[in-house]
This record gives C-alpha cells, structure tokens and sequence, in this order.
C-alpha cells in the first residue's frame, strides 16, 4: 500500500510542474532581441522599450547551430543590460565555438579552413575546427537585424525562447 501511495504521489507532483518548450523566434523577435535599444547618448529607454525588455526577464534564449538539421552546437545568449555598455552589448552578439570533423564533410572542413578565420584544434582522440567571435547577428538590406549563417545555406544558426507548455 505504501509503494502505491508513493507512486501516485510522485506522478501527482509530476504533472503538477510546467514543462519547457522550446519556440523558435520570428523574425520581427529575432530583431528586437538584436538591437540595442539603449540610447548611446545616455538618454532613458522609451517605456514602451523597457517595459518590452522588462517582460523578457524570465525568458532563456537558446541558439543552436545546425547540419543538416543537426545540432552541432547549443548556447544561450546574455540579455540586455540596462544601461548602454558597448563591451558588454558586443560580446552579447558573439560567439564561440567547435565542431568535430566527424560531424562536418570533408568539404565544408576545407571551406572553412580556407577561409582563415578558423582554427584546427586536435586532443589525442578528436580533430575539432574552432570559431571565436561569430557574429551571431547580421543587418539585412531592409536595416532589421537577422542570424548570421555559420556557412550560407549549409550551417544554419536559429534561435529560440523557453517557454512553459
């Protein structure tokens, strides 16, 4: 009797918690998230901004690079600060990372390589190629912020929100 009681009590407690999802951005999120809203003259947030901003506290965003629809990489993204800090604004929209060659093809390696804004990282059991300061946004012709592709076309990045089902 007491295992059954104990069973029912931990499937209750079970399905009394939320569980996460994760919601791709839009594009229209994706901008806003983007864009330092902080004046760089000092001057205050309009309300409408900051009250935007304010709401998103809880919220956790999530990248992920792909291949071929498969994560090569996950991260988060820092939030926005405050007031306006230049560093800080800037190492929000940039990251780092490695992928291992067995997840890549041999002609994307050599892309990537060629392009010398990566580097071949090796330990005693993996060849990994590594980026430090991808630009994680990237202004389109319309001036509105978008994800910046690893490799165009072949190696995607999207973003997401967490958000409780």
């Amino acid at each position: 009797m007491k295992k059954i009681i104990f069973l029912a009590a931990l499937l209750f407690s079970a399905f009394s918690y939320s569980q996460l999802k994760k919601v791709e951005l839009t594009p229209d999120e994706i901008d806003f998230i983007a864009n330092n809203k902080a004046n760089i003259l000092g001057e205050s947030l309009d309300n409408k901004d900051f009250d935007r901003i304010m709401s998103l506290n809880n919220t956790i965003f999530v990248f992920e690079i792909l291949y071929k629809d498969k994560p090569l990489y996950t991260g988060t993204i820092n939030k926005w600060y405050y007031k306006y800090d230049l560093m800080g604004d800037t190492q929000r929209k940039k990251i780092s990372f490695c992928f291992r060659y067995s997840d890549l093809d041999n002609d994307i390696i050599t892309e990537l390589l060629e392009s010398k804004t990566w580097d071949a990282e090796k330990t005693d059991t993996s060849k990994y190629i590594c980026k430090a300061n991808h630009e994680l946004f990237t202004l389109n012709k319309s001036k509105k912020y978008i994800l910046n592709d690893v490799v165009k076309d072949k190696i995607k990045v999207k973003l997401y929100k967490i958000v409780e089902q």
